[in-house]
């Protein structure tokens, strides 16, 4: 697991382009905001300036905040067992992060035992959201998983968009490719907390097309 020391700052990155532009802004509308010498001439008295002084702190203060956070990514693991043909259990860790300008969605990687890399995207179903979105979860296997069925859904199974956004809305999915795209591993979560995705934890499970799976996955925010 990533270390626990870290704070929710040393996840953002100077690098990171998604959110800038919202960082900017708010670095504009602070630079607007008059300083306290320029709203103290408009207030009559001691008392009037350094309650303009006071006012102008505490605006350029949460400003600064947003504008930090405006780029800032969550990241985490998810850690399962690796049952393999011959039945013998592996621990593996995955580990995630998050895109900053949409927490719905971001990065995944890990390797296996067998020292296969593995990495991808995931994504939080969300049933106003288009379909092309998910283009990348179908890729090496059949579109919607319809032969993948969920622990959670008893109903008819169905191959489309309409059935599976039925099925997997509120869920994470996520898919992951080795370098020579073989043998793809996809996963599926059954977050704690729909409202802050992974962040807020999560399990469920990963399955390799060629068969074995990875069950009793546990998803933790860093």
């Amino acid at each position: 697991m990533l270390g626990s020391s870290a704070t929710p700052f040393e996840h953002c990155s100077a690098s990171e382009s998604a959110g800038t532009s919202l960082a900017e802004a708010l670095i504009r509308v602070a630079r607007a905001v008059p300083r306290p010498r320029a709203l103290a001439s408009a207030c009559d008295g001691e008392e009037s300036a350094m309650r303009a002084s006071n006012m102008w702190r505490a605006g350029a203060f949460a400003v600064g905040m947003l504008a930090l956070f405006a780029g800032c990514s969550t990241t985490g693991t998810a850690i399962g067992e690796l049952q393999d043909p011959s039945g013998k259990q592996q621990m593996v860790t995955l580990r995630w992060k998050s895109d900053a300008a949409d927490p719905e969605r971001g990065s995944i990687s890990g390797t296996l035992p067998d020292g296969t890399h593995y990495s991808g995207r995931y994504f939080e179903v969300i049933q106003t959201a288009p379909a092309d979105i998910y283009a990348d979860a179908w890729v090496g296997w059949q579109p919607f998983w319809p032969g993948w069925r969920a622990r959670w859904y008893s109903g008819p199974m169905q191959q489309d968009w309409s059935g599976f956004v039925r099925i997997y809305t509120g869920h994470v999915i996520a898919n992951l490719k080795p370098a020579d795209d073989k043998n793809p591993l996809r996963c599926r979560f059954t977050v704690d907390d729909p409202r802050a995705g992974l962040d807020g934890g999560a399990h469920g499970e990963c399955q390799l097309a060629s068969g074995p799976t990875i069950d009793h996955v546990v998803v933790t925010a860093s």
